[in-house]
């Protein structure tokens, strides 16, 4: 009695329940990860068909080396991209890419704009936020091929702001702390001082060191080394590279390591997107800089409004 062919006979290619001859049903299932696609040449085709595509196509194909080509082609073009969006090259890649194009803008902002000219300087540093922005939105599509999560706009204004709130909040904490142990004086307001140049020290860090500390190292990094290795890792560069600026410590960098390494860490990893870490930074930088007219990262230290005496 015969038996009703099953689903696998189907799925190697007889679709009306017969199974095929042996190196037919070979080819077709070493065919089943291939886009389907035009087969256009008339020598495998009978005479008077004109081109075929899916099944058929796949096992006219399989008579000739036309067919391995194709499937050689595929399987190094998928080597390729397993390379290209493996954790470590992703790593590297896009901090390159975005340091590199952030340092170009700036330098040719720099050329352009006299660093006397405040409110220039500051409409050229927001066309670097727009350019970083829009150049991460890029290489999410184009070279990750995923949806930007981290900066996507659904949440951006309620993360935005709470960031803000936060960032101001524990920076004037620790200000008030630090005046009550004795180590801040206030001895009056300044006025608007120079509010231009710290909300670039604000804006400009928020967006573009965050993009590259949380959003490319601390993302890719915890995919290769898990989540606490890659917080630690990441805040640790993160007080390192402050080094680099002038007037650092060593003490600063330690010290930015572990409040804003970790806080802007652990910041990200609770939401898995940037723009509360990006306001949490922004605030930070502002309020010490502006408010309290204190160094920000090593630098001078800004003409902001409060007066502010500080006991070293």
């Amino acid at each position: 009695m015969n038996s009703m062919p099953d689903d696998g006979e189907r799925a190697a290619g007889d679709p009306d329940g017969r199974r095929a001859p042996a190196g037919q049903a070979q080819a077709a299932g070493a065919a089943t990860d291939l886009a389907v696609f035009e087969w256009t040449d008339p020598g495998l085709l009978p005479d008077g068909a004109g081109p075929v595509s899916g099944h058929d196509a796949r096992v006219a194909g399989a008579t000739d080396g036309s067919f391995e080509g194709w499937v050689a082609l595929r399987e190094s073009l998928d080597l390729a991209l397993r390379v290209l969006r493996f954790p470590l090259t992703l790593l590297v890649g896009e901090f390159v890419l975005v340091a590199g194009v952030a340092s170009a803008y700036s330098a040719l902002v720099h050329r352009l704009i006299p660093p006397s000219h405040d409110w220039p300087n500051f409409v050229g540093a927001m066309g670097l936020v727009v350019l970083i922005i829009a150049l991460w939105k890029g290489i999410q599509q184009g070279l990750e091929g995923r949806v930007d999560r981290e900066l996507g706009f659904s949440r951006f204004g309620r993360e935005l702001g709470a960031g803000l709130v936060i960032g101001f909040a524990i920076f004037v904490l620790i200000a008030l702390t630090v005046a009550g142990l004795g180590g801040l004086t206030f001895r009056g307001v300044r006025g608007l001082g120079d509010i231009s140049g710290m909300l670039v020290v604000g804006l400009v860090p928020g967006v573009f060191e965050e993009m590259l500390f949380r959003g490319i190292a601390l993302r890719h990094l915890e995919r290769l080394v898990g989540t606490w290795g890659a917080l630690f890792i990441t805040a640790a560069f993160f007080g390192g590279a402050h080094l680099f600026n002038r007037d650092a410590t060593w003490f600063a960098a330690v010290a930015i390591a572990f409040e804003a390494g970790v806080l802007l860490g652990g910041a990200y990893l609770l939401t898995r997107r940037l723009w509360m870490v990006v306001g949490i930074h922004a605030a930070w930088n502002f309020t010490q800089g502006w408010v309290f007219s204190a160094p920000v990262s090593g630098g001078p230290a800004p003409a902001g409004l409060l007066i502010v005496d500080r006991d070293r």
